[in-house]
């Protein structure tokens, strides 16, 4: 794939994360959780539940403060531990959460569109009001990106008029209409029927093929195993290992992702 970065750029991770720790009170969700994610890789973050892969990806755009660590996204610092002194979390500037938030789409588990508007216009509602493109521009790529999802015969069907798969398509719509440099999915096929996963994975697949950066927390270990780059194992807020799915998957190399594994293909 041809970046249009220039190559020094392109040699700096995307996304950084150093030494990140997380507590909410006395209760540590993150300890010292590091992970780098170049420009262009599927990550899949597996893991049981609690084990801190949501948060994580949460404080990759500010839906979350850190207590210390540093992260980095695109080049700038959303989080850095700076003094401590202070026993405050280190919240982001406003300037740098709203580059931070332009930069990378998160799609949740709950599809989070807005009720009283069709798909297009949900799709075309941050470009239009924060990018402040054309009502008729933002139109135009709207259907181009629902086009994109199979839905181009729903561009103006309202939420209720959707099945949970179809609406997930339009929020992963609505999310590259920002065109963002990365995507974070959260468990997005978790609240949909069986038989509509398959298509919102099947969208997911296309994204990695194009060259979209991808942050991927799921349960989904098939999709793991064919789209990730790289299989990250969290387990009690640190990272356990990480690999190519070859590894992960055929032969792990700490009891807790074996362990995992065998729960997750074979539950009682």
């Amino acid at each position: 794939m041809v970046s249009t970065v220039d190559e020094a750029t392109d040699k700096s991770p995307l996304i950084q994360a150093k030494n990140v720790v997380k507590s909410y009170g006395d209760i540590p969700v993150l300890h010292d959780f590091s992970l780098d994610v170049a420009r262009g890789e599927v990550v899949v973050l597996i893991g049981p539940s609690g084990s801190g892969k949501t948060t994580f990806i949460r404080t990759l755009n500010g839906l979350e403060t850190i207590d210390s660590g540093r992260i980095t996204i695109n080049g700038t610092v959303l989080a850095d531990s700076g003094p401590l002194s202070s026993g405050k979390p280190h919240k982001p500037n406003s300037r740098s959460l709203q580059k931070v938030r332009l930069d990378v789409g998160m799609v949740f588990q709950q599809f989070n569109l807005f009720p009283h508007l069709t798909a297009a216009e949900n799709v075309m509602e941050a470009p239009v009001w924060v990018r402040k493109i054309p009502h008729k521009d933002a139109r135009k790529r709207a259907l181009e990106l629902l086009d994109r999802m199979g839905l181009a015969d729903r561009a103006d069907h309202y939420p209720h008029e959707l099945s949970g798969g179809q609406q997930q398509r339009v929020a992963i719509s609505r999310s590259l209409a920002m065109d963002p440099v990365a995507i974070l999915f959260d468990e997005v096929t978790s609240a949909l029927d069986p038989e509509l996963v398959g298509e919102v994975l099947r969208a997911m697949r296309q994204l990695a093929s194009d060259g979209m950066t991808m942050i991927v927390v799921t349960h989904e270990m098939q999709f793991a195993r064919q789209v990730a780059d790289r299989v990250v194992m969290m387990a009690g807020g640190r990272l356990i290992e990480a690999g190519t799915p070859e590894q992960i998957f055929a032969s792990p190399s700490d009891p807790r992702t074996a362990k995992f594994l065998q729960s997750v293909v074979h539950p009682h």
